[in-house]
C-alpha cells in the first residue's frame, strides 16, 4: 500500500544550498515510480495485466525552483521548470485490466493510508455507476484498500483468493467496474467512430475516466468527497481501431496502416483558447473582421503509420498546414516538390533515402510523398502542425 504522504526536500542543509544539485538521487520522476511499485495488490502479478495498470495519487504541493528559490538548479533554464519537491496526500487509485478464465476483465482498486483501524465504508462511482462497500482495513498495510473486479462470482478464483473475496478485500461484481475489454476488438469496432463503446467504461481506450469517493465511519464522514479522472489517453496499434487501413494513400500505391493520435476536428477538450486580432489570420487562413478568440490548436494531427510491401503515400500538398515525417524504423524514399519558386530559384524535386531516426519537413504547399522502396519494413510518424 502506499505510505509516502510527506514532502520529497532535496538538498537543503543547515539553510545552505548545494552548488550542484545530484539528479541521481531522489529524483521525483524515480520516487514516483518507486511509489507506484510499492502499491500491493490482492493477487498475484499472473492476474494482472501489467502494462494495463493505470495509477493515481493526488498532489498536494509541488516546488520548482522558477518559484521557490530555495530549490537550487545547475543555472539551465530547463531545469528552472523542473519539478524538484512533491507532497502527496494519502490516497491512491489503481485501474486496469485483470487476466481470469482466459478473458480480460475491468478492476479497480482503492487505498487510503490511516493509522486507525476503525471500520469504514466506502462509496465510489465511477462515471454515473456507484457502489457502497465496508471497507477493509490491513494492519500490515498501514491502511485501508479493496479491489473491485468486474466477476460474476468466485467461481473462477484459486482457494487463496476466495478468503480476500470472503473478507471484502476483492468485490466480485459482474458490472463494476463497468466496461468489458471485447468491446474493442478491432474487428468489432472496425469504422466506427471513437466515440464506440460503452461511456461509462473505466478502460475505455479513448474516454478519460472519472472516479469519486467517500469514506465514511459510525460517526460520520471521515474523507472526501474526493474526485479524480484518468486524463492520460494512450493510443496504439493494439487498442481502440488498431486496423485502420488506408489503400492507396494520397493517390500512392499499395495500402497503410495508421493510429491517428489528434485529430484537430473531434477532440475539443484538447483546444485551446487564442485571441486574434482584426485583420490577423484564423486558423482557416482567413482574415479575423474583428478583434476574436478561437478554438484553436496548432496540432492538425499525430499519427504512426505502417507501410505495406512496395506502399507508399502518394504526392500531395496541404495549403494549410505543414508535414513533418519522422522514420522510426526501416528506410524509405522522400520526395519533395516545389510549388512555387522560393528565393530565386528554380523549381525542382528532390530525392532522397530517409532511414531510421531521420525527418523532413515539408512547408505549406509543397507537394511530398514517401515509399518504401525495399522489402524492409517502413513505418514512420507523421505530424501535422498549422500554418
Amino acid at each position: 500500500m502506499f505510505h509516502n504522504s510527506r514532502p520529497i526536500l532535496l538538498w537543503l542543509s543547515m539553510g545552505m544550498l548545494a552548488a550542484q544539485p545530484d539528479y541521481d538521487r531522489d529524483n521525483p520522476i524515480a520516487t514516483l515510480a518507486q511509489t507506484a511499485r510499492g502499491v500491493s495488490l490482492a493477487a498475484g502479478s499472473a492476474f494482472y495485466v501489467g502494462d494495463s495498470l493505470h495509477y493515481l495519487f493526488p498532489i498536494l504541493a509541488y516546488g520548482l525552483p522558477s518559484e521557490d528559490r530555495s530549490i537550487p538548479h545547475d543555472g539551465r533554464a530547463s531545469t528552472q521548470e523542473a519539478l524538484r519537491t512533491y507532497q502527496l496526500g494519502d490516497y491512491f487509485v489503481v485501474k486496469g485490466l485483470l487476466q481470469v478464465g482466459g478473458a480480460a476483465r475491468n478492476f479497480l482498486k482503492i487505498g487510503y493510508t490511516a493509522p486507525s483501524g476503525q471500520p469504514l465504508t466506502l462509496e465510489v462511482k465511477v462515471n454515473a455507476i456507484s457502489r457502497k462497500v465496508p471497507f477493509p482495513y490491513r494492519a500490515e498495510d498501514g491502511g485501508y484498500s479493496v479491489e473491485f473486479w468486474n466477476l460474476p462470482d468466485a467461481a473462477a478464483l484459486p482457494p487463496s483468493l476466495r478468503a480476500d473475496a470472503d473478507r471484502g478485500r476483492i468485490v466480485l461484481d459482474p458490472a463494476f467496474p463497468p466496461g468489458n475489454p471485447l468491446d474493442y476488438r478491432p474487428a468489432r469496432v472496425k469504422g466506427t467512430m471513437w466515440e464506440a463503446g460503452d461511456p461509462n467504461d473505466i478502460n475505455h481506450p479513448l474516454r478519460a475516466a472519472r472516479i469519486s469517493f467517500t469514506l465514511a465511519g459510525p460517526a460520520g464522514p471521515v474523507a472526501g468527497p474526493h474526485t479524480v479522472a484518468y486524463k492520460m489517453i494512450r493510443r496504439g496499434f493494439d487498442a481502440f481501431r488498431s486496423d485502420r487501413s488506408s489503400p492507396h494513400p494520397h493517390g500512392g500505391t499499395g495500402a497503410t496502416e495508421s493510429i491517428l493520435f489528434y485529430n484537430a476536428e473531434s477532440n475539443d477538450p484538447d483546444h485551446i483558447l487564442r485571441q486574434v486580432a482584426a485583420g490577423r489570420p484564423l486558423a482557416s487562413g482567413e482574415p479575423a473582421a474583428a478583434p476574436t478568440v478561437e478554438r484553436f490548436f496548432p496540432a492538425k494531427y499525430m499519427q504512426y503509420v505502417r507501410f505495406g510491401p512496395s506502399a507508399s503515400i502518394g504526392i500531395h500538398r496541404h495549403k494549410d498546414f505543414l508535414d513533418a515525417f519522422w522514420v522510426a524504423r526501416g528506410s524509405g524514399l522522400g520526395v519533395v516538390i516545389d510549388a512555387i519558386p522560393l528565393d530565386g530559384t528554380a523549381m525542382t524535386v528532390e530525392l532522397r533515402r530517409l532511414r531510421a531516426f531521420e525527418g523532413m519537413i515539408v512547408r505549406p504547399g509543397q507537394m511530398h510523398g514517401l515509399l518504401r522502396d525495399s522489402e524492409e519494413p517502413l513505418e514512420m510518424f507523421a505530424f501535422g502542425a498549422a500554418n
